[in-house]
This record gives structure tokens, sequence and C-alpha cells, in this order.
């Protein structure tokens, strides 16, 4: 349904799944490939060896995964969040007394849409890239708060090498 109401929309669609999904459910890609796989305005990749589909996207869509952050604090630009259940691999998690950064960014970094609100994406998506400016400056002092190092992690992790081994 998010598929055909974004062509519906003229929007350009770059369906990129997790790779497990691409593993686990062959069969769901095929079947998403072959309804919408003659439109101009689709496109599905299933290598993650290049991140040229996330530079290019202007809004990103997804669940509750860490591509958001990476996306997010990335490009500086916001995620509409599908509010489906969330995957829980420790279900001891809630003992730590914290929320996830997942969890506790998403209203932060976008917008939360529930499931039955899909054919309401379009009009998100033209509300949240009019405040693209908005987004990108609140989005990097997110990431500046959230991420160590950010643009020098290489040297730095380098130089504690170098310095710890005596190198």
């Amino acid at each position: 349904k998010l598929i055909e109401t974004l062509i519906n929309s003229d929007y350009k669609i770059i369906v990129r799944p997790h790779p497990e999904t691409v593993k686990r459910d062959p069969k769901l890609l095929d079947y998403i490939y072959s309804r919408f796989g003659e439109s101009n305005l689709f496109k599905m990749e299933k290598s993650v060896f290049s991140d040229d589909s996330i530079i290019k996207a202007d809004v990103l869509i997804c669940d509750c995964s860490g591509i958001a952050l990476e996306y997010a604090f990335g490009t500086e630009r916001p995620v509409v969040f599908i509010d489906v259940p969330i995957k829980i691999n420790n279900p001891d998690y809630n003992e730590l007394d914290i929320q996830p950064l997942e969890l506790s960014t998403r209203t932060k970094i976008g917008v939360i849409v529930q499931p039955d609100e899909i054919e309401n994406i379009p009009n998100i998506i033209s509300s949240i890239k009019l405040k693209s400016e908005k987004y990108k400056y609140g989005l990097s002092h997110l990431r500046e708060s959230n991420v160590f190092s950010f643009g020098k992690s290489a040297e730095i992790g380098a130089d504690y090498i170098l310095n710890t081994f005596d190198v």
C-alpha cells in the first residue's frame, strides 16, 4: 500500500530491504518487484555495498531501525517512521531503565505515522520537506550530542591505537 500510494503521488521510490529480508524472504521481494518493477518511479536495491540511494533520498521511510539514525545523522534529512511493533531481541532491556536511542530520537529526527495513515504519507513528506532547514539544524545538534567525534573518528581511533600500543 505504501509503495502504491507513493507511486500514485509521483514520488520516485527506492526500496532497500534489510539484508536479512533479502536472505530470508526473497519471495516477498519478488512479489513487490512483480507489482511495481515496471514503473519508472520504482527501483529495488538489494545490495548494501553502496550508499548512493541513501545520499540521494530526500526522505527515508522505515520502521524503528538503526538505518534511521545513520540516514538522519549522515544526511541531516528527516525520517518518516511507520509505527509498527518494535522488534525486541532482549526482553530484559527494561531492567536498564534507559530508552534506546532508536526510540528516544524518533520524534526529533522525523515523524511517526500510524499504519492506517499510509495514504497521508505523500502529504507528510511534502510538509517535512518544507521544513528541511529546521531538520538540518536540529539533526546536526542532535548528532553532536549523540555521536562521538563525527567526521573525525578514524583519526581519533588511529591516534588511540598508536598511543595505546606505543607504535
